[in-house]
């Protein structure tokens, strides 16, 4: 079972096979909402929202916070809502 704080990542979590967008495979849809940028730092609020193996919907939402350095991620630290993630993974299996 994959849950938050538990060993899994997020992406992980969707490269096998148990988050599609719109009912396709690959990576969630995202509709940025906010973003930040101080220097060599960005922050990006976002929304996600994709189809889960079992056919029923998965929505999420994230804040990224990246270091950049030559138009590069160099370091980062995400957050999202475990609540929801941990509902999806209670439904569902990897594949």
């Amino acid at each position: 079972m994959c849950q938050a704080g538990r060993g899994w990542h997020h992406d992980q979590c969707e490269r096998r096979g148990s988050i599609q967008p719109g009912g396709h495979p690959g990576r969630l849809r995202g509709h940025i909402r906010f973003v930040l940028s101080d220097g060599d730092t960005v922050a990006v609020v976002w929304d996600g929202h994709g189809v889960a193996n079992d056919g029923q919907p998965y929505d999420n939402s994230y804040v990224w916070v990246m270091r950049m350095a030559a138009g590069k991620v160099i370091d980062g630290i995400a957050f999202f809502d475990s609540i929801s993630f941990n509902g999806l993974w209670q439904r569902v299996e990897p594949r």
